[in-house]
């Protein structure tokens, strides 16, 4: 597993979602790297990490075992998306060595499901759909974005503008190569459907102080399912950012990286 340290100061593990990888963070690290130190890894599967995709608590443990190699402890651990599953079973395992949780439009329980997860997982339509989304955002959003921004029409900026292209495109969702990326997501969504009820199981198990971000307009993991996590968690709060979607890491750094200081 890559895992890149940036900074000094207290220590700061940001897990990112699915797809992507770690460079995803950039926008939070630049507001945190001068009184933090930054673990940022790229998850198996993804980017600079060789390997296969892992089991929330098999991935957690790796990053325990790197954590531990490095002589740090009292860490503050960001999990993103689908990263909160290895945050939640990090913070467990580890509880010695885990200052804070901060869950970050956060995967948790069966309410974060949708019946598009399961066609994701699927063995043949899960890749064809995969792989058509990445190349909208890897391929096309890139190139539309270029061109509205190079154009004087206003039509084409507020297209843009309304396909929020500048976010996904600016923010690097997929690393490439694309299908290392496409092979991952799919290994993952079916890690997911399988042990979701174990994440649900971790949920309650876990001992230190929660910080929960959601945007109130996420149309990826809904207010109930937030919800839904709050209530299985012992010592939790909840920020709602009112205009945030699933993005944000990309649209709100400013607010995550006062959440995390706030724990330092």
């Amino acid at each position: 597993m890559y895992l890149e340290l940036r900074g000094n100061g207290q220590p700061v593990l940001l897990l990112h979602g699915q797809p992507g990888y770690g460079k995803n963070f950039e926008k939070v690290v630049s507001k945190l790297v001068t009184n933090h130190l930054l673990l940022v890894p790229d998850r198996c599967g993804y980017n600079k990490s060789f390997g296969y995709p892992k089991g929330f608590e098999e991935a957690a443990n790796e990053l325990i075992d790197r954590v531990e190699q490095l002589g740090l402890s009292d860490l503050i651990v960001l999990g993103y998306s689908f990263g909160a599953g290895s945050a939640i079973f990090f913070s467990t395992l580890a509880q010695r060595l885990t200052k804070a949780l901060i869950l970050v439009s956060p995967i948790g329980t069966r309410k974060c499901l949708t019946p598009l997860d399961y066609v994701l997982a699927k063995p043949f339509i899960g890749p064809v759909v995969t792989f058509d989304g990445m190349i909208s955002l890897d391929i096309v959003m890139p190139k539309l974005k270029q061109f509205a921004s190079n154009s004087n029409s206003d039509f084409l900026k507020a297209a843009a503008h309304a396909l929020k292209i500048d976010v996904v495109a600016d923010s690097t969702i997929s690393p490439k190569p694309i299908l290392k990326s496409l092979k991952s997501f799919v290994d993952e969504q079916r890690i997911l459907l399988k042990q979701i009820g174990l994440l649900e199981e971790a949920l309650t198990k876990v001992n230190v102080p929660v910080h929960i971000v959601s945007g109130q307009k996420d149309d990826i993991i809904s207010p109930e399912s937030v919800l839904d996590i709050e209530s299985r968690l012992k010592a939790t709060s909840l920020t709602w950012i009112k205009d945030g979607t699933h993005l944000l890491i990309h649209e709100y750094p400013e607010t995550i990286a006062e959440i995390v200081s706030s724990y330092s």
